[in-house]
């Protein structure tokens, strides 16, 4: 379609895995420039979500919490923003949890190439994604709007957001020809994502080889201003990083209405919220005070946080399958059989490491022996080192997917695709597997859908 052709025709890093530093370099002060257009200005309350692991989930179970518990007192749509997608590049830009259309995506590139002509031609395929959405969420006035960082921080086009509050999740060592080799190299980049008009970084759980006050002091470096909140270790509970991400996820919200409110505030019902908002200069008995002013700020997503008792509630409730992260732990069915398969995005050491020890809680997953590991990594990975890990772990029965846009190793069997399904589905015998694992790279996604049917189905 005209969207996809658009975009395919840019300059895209994310498949070529060319990051030119200099390039991204350059970019930044003009993309800087462009964010001032009142086309795209702040509205409300901006949240950036930086790191290496987890970024993409908690961003998605920030969005999918105030989707299902905030649209009460949120008139406006939650907005998303994220990447990579797994199906289809509309998922990146999404209300209430919901992917953009195509009429509207490309009714905003039409208005961006009208609104900036000189320059559409050469902005790459994230930039104008992201030039996209904040044009989009301005013209829907979102009131809540969410990032997720690309690469770094310090030079990506997320940071044309100028977020007030941005999240840091756990850092580790990737990427490193473009963000460097050392944590704190790394993490300095990841926190130049902060603006002057930062006000809270909230650091989750983080890599022990990450010390809080090299965060903090790498922080005040980027932001003097900015308000540091750690969030605290919950890896102690029984359960799989993805409730754990959700549960930290209700941590920075409880953080960000610590930080805009403070102590000693009455309660809002929500009754009370969505009544009429009194002006400040003549509070009402319900009303939060005490909220930090900032140019960009719409009280509402502050007032919608006011009361506490919501992150109980919070807590204590699942969202619907709908508003959970998909390709994280996702699972389903092999075509024609009953055999489980699950898909993770992890595709480095650490992440790889958790989701295998998360398997161990689902009964269907415990048996390391007869489980089938598919693994696909993308180019700029190292397979053999992922090999290594899922080896360690008790898995013997690994095969690489080979395919142009894949890397593989020398360590496992390497299979194509007709070769691998001829694998999953013989013919003349029973599959050898009671279960199967997809990992290492969101691409693989599309074939994960097309083996299998939801669980759904064989209930």
């Amino acid at each position: 379609d005209l969207l996809e052709a658009d975009l395919q025709a840019r300059i895209n890093p994310e498949k070529s895995r060319h990051f030119e530093r200099h390039r991204l370099h350059a970019a930044r002060e003009r993309l800087m420039e462009f964010a001032r257009l009142p086309e795209l200005a702040p509205i409300g309350e901006r949240i950036t979500i930086a790191g290496s692991n987890g970024k993409g989930s908690t961003a998605f179970f920030l969005s999918g919490l105030a989707t299902h518990f905030l649209r009460d007192t949120i008139d406006t749509p939650i907005a998303l923003y994220s990447s990579p997608h797994l199906l289809n590049v509309r998922e990146r830009i999404r209300f209430d949890q919901q992917p953009i259309s195509a009429a509207a995506a490309w009714e905003g590139l039409c208005a961006l190439r009208d609104l900036l002509p000189n320059d559409y031609a050469g902005f790459s395929y994230f930039e104008i994604l992201t030039l996209l959405a904040l044009y989009q969420f301005h013209q829907k006035h979102c009131d809540l709007q969410i990032f997720e960082v690309g690469l770094g921080g310090r030079f990506d086009a997320t940071r044309m957001a100028a977020a007030q509050t941005v999240i840091l999740t756990r850092i580790e060592k990737e990427h490193t020809a473009v963000l460097g080799d050392t944590y704190e190299q790394i993490l300095r980049e990841k926190l130049g994502i902060m603006t002057p008009q930062c006000e809270l970084l909230i650091v989750l759980p983080q890599n022990p080889e990450v010390k809080s006050d090299l965060i903090r002091s790498i922080a005040l470096d980027c932001q003097p201003e900015v308000q540091i909140e750690f969030v605290a270790d919950r890896s102690e509970n029984r359960c799989d990083y993805l409730e754990l991400n959700r549960r930290q996820a209700v941590d920075c919200l409880r953080l960000l209405r610590q930080h805009h409110i403070g102590s000693g505030i009455p309660h809002a019902s929500s009754a009370d919220i969505k009544a009429d908002t009194p002006t400040r200069s003549t509070p009402a008995m319900n009303e939060p005070a005490q909220i930090n002013d900032s140019p960009a700020r719409n009280d509402i997503v502050v007032r919608s946080l006011a009361n506490e008792s919501l992150f109980d509630t919070m807590e204590r409730t699942p969202l619907p399958v709908t508003l959970t992260p998909p390709g994280r732990l996702e699972r389903r069915v092999l075509l024609h059989t009953h055999i489980p398969v699950l898909f993770d995005v992890a595709h480095n050491p650490p992440a790889i490491t958790r989701v295998l020890r998360d398997c161990r809680l689902d009964s269907t997953l415990t048996d390391a022996q007869e489980c089938l590991v598919i693994l696909a990594m993308i180019k700029g990975r190292d397979p053999d080192e992922i090999v290594r890990v899922i080896q360690a772990a008790g898995y013997t029965q690994i095969v690489q997917l080979n395919t142009a846009e894949f890397v593989c190793g020398d360590r496992v069997l390497i299979m194509d695709v007709p070769v691998l399904e001829r694998h999953l589905w013989p013919t003349e015998r029973r599959s050898p597997y009671r279960a199967i694992l997809m990992l290492g790279t969101h691409r693989s996604y599309e074939y994960f859908i097309r083996w299998t049917e939801p669980l759904s189905l064989k209930l």
